[in-house]
């Protein structure tokens, strides 16, 4: 008996073991099979495959439906999603998570916008009843997430509009939506996301990361942080998880328009302090290129500053210290110009910013120190030597004679209860050009400041 002349039934029955490329060639051979077998085909499409490959099913209902949206034929769309088409189309891969469960990497509605990058096939689907806020298994990303990953903000409004999409889902990372937009290069999608009431502008981050506004301040983009910004809501003073707020962070960055930015709103707290005991001039003293930064902090009313000379760092280190122990020449200058700042503050060891400066062999910062007027060369802490002992010690001479031609330099001081007290410790101890410069000064037999 011909196959042609089986009865529907049976037609039917058989079409369903057959492989969807098969099978559509089986229903091009004549009308009548085409307008029996075509909804079997539908379902055999839709049916899932013991493994997803592109060998079965779903890359097969993938083109269809794809085809279909292209097509705008909301009649097949709607058949194959009746039929099921969600469970085997996605990205046609299988993983698995340390938990041992598998999943696809995007589902459905995820796949069709990073796909298509249409907004009207993504409404066809949602108006075919796809599910609007599916999570991706390995991503925890929401279909909201992938238009916002494309910068479509008719495509994001179409999910904004909708009451069964959470706007403030979470990803494996804890991002939300509003995270994602704010590192955008483009506003159009965060003013989209920020005209919802719904979104939280002050999520806080559980992993690690910062709040949104610290988002565009990371990548220097000031289109971004003005749009959020312009929230009522938005916290201005929120800290990420190393207790900076924006405006330290901004800071940190060298992100001078967003300092700015921050600087005109009189609810931004110049006073806060990060976690390690940092503040605002702090950060701006040890980042590159930000001495104009610098410079815009201390011009603001000085009420609002923290205390200049404060020492809440793990080393007790003012403003100063922090300038000179990073080398920031520019910093150093611009603080010791401020008649507000201490340069003979000691830190938790007992060290000075000029006892840093030899420490560490800067030889431009040791003169802009001296030049200043401002430092007592003889300070120094119960701890440690004098400046003066530590540059023969290391033999740094240039270092040496700057501080012993410096005015009211006390050799017999410096050295006082140290081996250098002794000259023939210092010949046997010290390098030739820290011994030469010493022995010569000694030998001048200058008076000690006890004796004096």
């Amino acid at each position: 008996m011909p196959l042609i002349a089986l009865p529907n039934e049976l037609l039917i029955e058989i079409s369903s073991y057959l492989h969807p490329l098969h099978h559509s060639a089986l229903i091009r051979t004549n009308r009548r099979l085409y307008s029996t077998l075509s909804d079997a085909l539908t379902k055999s499409l839709c049916q899932p495959s013991s493994e997803i490959t592109d060998n079965g099913s779903s890359k097969w209902a993938r083109k269809a439906l794809y085809s279909a949206l292209r097509l705008r034929d909301a009649k097949t769309v709607q058949k194959l999603v009746t039929q099921g088409v969600a469970k085997v189309v996605g990205k046609p891969m299988e993983v698995r998570d340390m938990s041992g469960s598998t999943g696809r990497t995007r589902a459905l509605l995820s796949d069709a916008i990073v796909t298509l990058e249409s907004t009207e096939a993504i409404k066809l689907l949602l108006e075919c009843g796809v599910a609007a806020d599916t999570k991706e298994f390995v991503s925890g990303w929401t279909p909201l997430f992938r238009a916002i990953q494309l910068e479509k903000p008719d495509m994001v409004r179409l999910f904004l509009n909708r009451k069964d999409v959470d706007v403030n889902s979470k990803d494996h990372l804890s991002f939300t939506p509003l995270h994602k937009a704010a590192s955008c290069h483009g506003a159009e999608v965060i003013y989209a996301l920020l005209e919802d009431p719904r979104v939280e502008v002050n999520e806080a981050f559980t992993s690690g990361r910062g709040p949104a506004l610290h988002r565009p301040i990371s990548s220097l983009n000031i289109g971004i942080m003005m749009a959020l910004l312009e929230r009522k809501d938005i916290d201005v003073n929120i800290p990420d998880y190393l207790g900076r707020t924006p405006l330290l962070y901004a800071i940190c960055k060298g992100f001078d328009k967003g300092v700015e930015a921050l600087l005109e709103r009189p609810d931004v707290k110049l006073d806060s302090l990060a976690h390690n005991g940092m503040s605002v001039l702090h950060s701006a003293a040890i980042t590159p290129s930000s001495a104009d930064i610098l410079r815009l902090l201390l011009a603001q009313e000085e009420g609002r500053l923290p205390p200049f000379n404060l020492r809440e760092t793990e080393y007790g280190h003012t403003p100063l210290h922090d300038a000179v122990f990073f080398r920031s020449v520019d910093m150093t200058h611009c603080l010791l110009a401020d008649s507000r700042f201490d340069a003979n503050v000691l830190d938790h060891s007992g060290a000075t910013p000029l006892y840093l400066a030899v420490e560490r062999g800067f030889e431009d910062l040791v003169r802009a120190l001296l030049e200043s007027g401002k430092v007592d060369v003889n300070a120094f802490g119960s701890g440690i030597k004098s400046p003066i002992y530590r540059a023969a010690a290391k033999g740094r001479g240039v270092i040496l004679k700057m501080l012993l031609d410096h005015p009211g330099s006390d050799l017999g001081k410096a050295i006082a209860g140290t081996d250098f007290e002794d000259p023939s410790a210092c010949e046997s101890t010290l390098p030739d050009i820290s011994r030469n410069i010493l022995m010569e000064r000694l030998s001048r037999k200058e008076p000690r400041a006890s004796e004096s």
